[in-house]
């Protein structure tokens, strides 16, 4: 289900009317919407033809087990794009830019996850890494923040998605 704010603009004024804070969360590499308009810039399904020994396919975007698409990380045209997201949300008058889903994928069919852009050599963690860097470089002094998984906070790699605390704390407010 779709939901839409008919006039973000007259809710801000009125969120800011009344001192509150507004915070404009965006889902970074878990983007349907973008999979499908752009599936060059999406994880694929890779599908095995006939015997193990048969080539790969690479079939229909790969999809989550929420059944959602998802982007691959080292795709830098979609940092481009949500970077134009987060600065049309910020030139709105949100106080903040939270990032979510800022991670290659975990839950689903992982085995079969095709990355057109990502090199397999680059470590996860490297690529997300330089993300967080072009977001603050690019988004300058804005308020910006990041939803990394609990665990990031104690484990001693990127989890298999890209998150490590330190890769991340420097180039965020919060």
């Amino acid at each position: 289900e779709e939901v839409r704010i008919p006039r973000i603009n007259a809710l801000l004024k009125t969120l800011h009317d009344h001192n509150i804070y507004a915070i404009a969360r965006l889902t970074v590499f878990q983007d349907p919407m973008l999979a499908h308009a752009r599936p060059d810039l999406a994880v694929h399904d890779i599908v095995k033809m006939g015997t193990s020994t048969a080539p790969l396919l690479v079939a229909n975007t790969w999809k989550d087990h929420k059944g959602l698409s998802w982007i691959d990380p080292s795709a830098e045209e979609a940092w481009r794009y949500n970077m134009d997201i987060a600065k049309d949300a910020l030139a709105r008058g949100f106080d903040e830019i939270n990032l979510d889903y800022v991670r290659f994928p975990s839950d689903g069919a992982i085995a079969n996850m095709y990355f057109p852009q990502w090199d397999k050599k680059t470590p996860k963690h490297l690529v997300i890494r330089s993300f967080f860097r072009y977001m603050r470089d690019e988004l300058g002094d804005a308020k910006i923040s990041a939803d990394l998984f609990g665990l990031s906070t104690i484990n001693r790699d990127d989890l298999g998605i890209g998150q490590v605390i330190e890769d991340a704390y420097r180039y965020f407010d919060f």
